[in-house]
């Protein structure tokens, strides 16, 4: 039997799928884990080790996918009519706008009339998104990537560069490391034996 609190749908167009999304779990009432579990529940790929969604964020729809220790931050405008892919490690400032559709240009009469199209957006590992950047259909920012504050992002990135203006151009290359592929984690009786053998 269909439970009549779970929308059938997972976008926008569903009245309770965006009561449970984009008013209840963005309320800044609500708890992080409740927040995510609600995303969850609602059909978002939220990974478990995802840090936080801060609170009055919009989704369009469910077809989102965000990776471990990513970071979205207040206000964030996500119209996620086509794919999003938000990387490892992410971390988006307040008021960031992601659009992944748009219309084809039409006759002079009607410029917007054109079909409309979906382009998915992909934002790579370790990237940082400034303050009120805004990000067009079917751009991949590659990772270890910074946006500046204020940015249009209009076509692909390189990897670890700073990009900033209007439209986004390279400013600065940033430093390249890697990071381990694998992070042991001591408890604190395991770090003190390492710290105890390192000394002698």
């Amino acid at each position: 039997m269909h439970n009549p609190l779970r929308p059938r749908t997972t976008y926008a167009a569903s009245r309770r799928w965006t009561f449970w999304v984009n008013t209840v779990a963005a309320s800044p009432y609500m708890s992080q884990k409740w927040r995510k579990r609600v995303y969850r529940a609602m059909g978002m790929d939220i990974h478990p080790e995802a840090f936080e969604i801060g609170s009055r964020c919009y989704f369009h729809s469910a077809d989102v996918s965000i990776g471990p220790r990513t970071r979205i931050n207040d206000r964030c405008w996500f119209e996620n009519t086509g794919h999003l892919e938000i990387g490892a490690g992410v971390a988006v400032a307040p008021h960031v706008r992601v659009v992944t559709s748009t219309h084809r240009i039409g006759p002079s009469w009607s410029r917007a009339s054109g079909g409309w199209e979906y382009h998915p957006v992909t934002i790579g590992d370790g990237c940082w998104i400034g303050a009120g950047a805004l990000v067009q259909p079917g751009v991949t920012i590659e990772r270890g990537c910074i946006i500046a504050p204020g940015a249009v992002v209009t076509v692909n990135t390189d990897p670890d560069w700073l990009y900033g203006g209007v439209p986004a151009r390279k400013l600065r290359q940033l430093d390249a490391t890697e990071r381990p592929t694998a992070v042991r984690r001591l408890t604190a009786v395991q770090a003190r034996r390492v710290w105890a053998r390192a000394r002698a």
